[in-house]
């Protein structure tokens, strides 16, 4: 069962510069599908109120940062950074 997509303002923001560096952009979409079915493939990084923050890699130079909410079955992309 796949988790729905959900970007915060920061994160859409990031998105939409990655729309014209096509390669980036689908670097980018390939590691967000494969989170909707497996987002537990990334690494803890803040546990922090209850909450599981995790971050993960896509392409050379790009990191994911995002939580998961298990009752909305939500995965919540926090922030994009790309460094190419």
């Amino acid at each position: 069962m796949s988790y729905d997509l959900r970007l915060t303002t920061l994160a859409a923001k990031q998105f939409n510069d990655l729309l014209t560096d096509e390669p980036t952009y689908e670097l980018l979409m390939e590691r967000i599908i494969r989170l909707q079915q497996e987002p537990w493939d990334a690494w803890l990084v803040r546990p922090k109120n209850g909450l599981e923050y995790r971050e993960t890699q896509f392409g050379p130079h790009g990191l994911l940062d995002f939580h998961v909410n298990e009752e909305s079955r939500t995965l919540i992309i926090l922030n994009i950074t790309w460094l190419g």
